[in-house]
């Protein structure tokens, strides 16, 4: 159940695989996916990400899904944070402006590609 503090409806997904995510801008490795929604994500890299800013993004999926093997999309970065390992950040995204294709595919990514509880 989420604390009374968070907006999320849906519950977060651990995936069975690392999944890198890239700035478009940059084409720079952003980090790797630790849980993912329909409606946002959480990724943990290297360095700090600047909260409230948007993002164009590029994930690396891990099989093709409806013919394609990678995904982007634009998410606005909401919170960042040092992780458990202190040389570690979390960021969590929220997805912006997501078409049904890419909702179809992130859910078919959960869906094939997180664990099950």
């Amino acid at each position: 159940m989420p604390k009374p503090h968070e907006k999320r409806t849906t519950k977060r997904r651990h995936l069975i695989y690392y999944l890198h995510v890239y700035d478009l801008l940059d084409n720079e490795l952003i980090g790797h996916i630790v849980d993912i929604t329909p409606e946002g994500l959480m990724i943990i890299g290297d360095k700090p990400v600047p909260v409230e800013r948007d993002f164009n993004l590029r994930m690396t999926l891990p099989s093709e899904i409806m013919g394609r093997d990678t995904l982007e999309f634009e998410a606005r970065s909401i919170w960042c944070k040092k992780d458990a390992d202190p040389t570690l950040y979390g960021t969590g995204f929220r997805l912006k402006d997501v078409d049904s294709e890419e909702s179809r595919i992130i859910r078919r990514l959960i869906k094939d590609f997180g664990f099950q509880d």
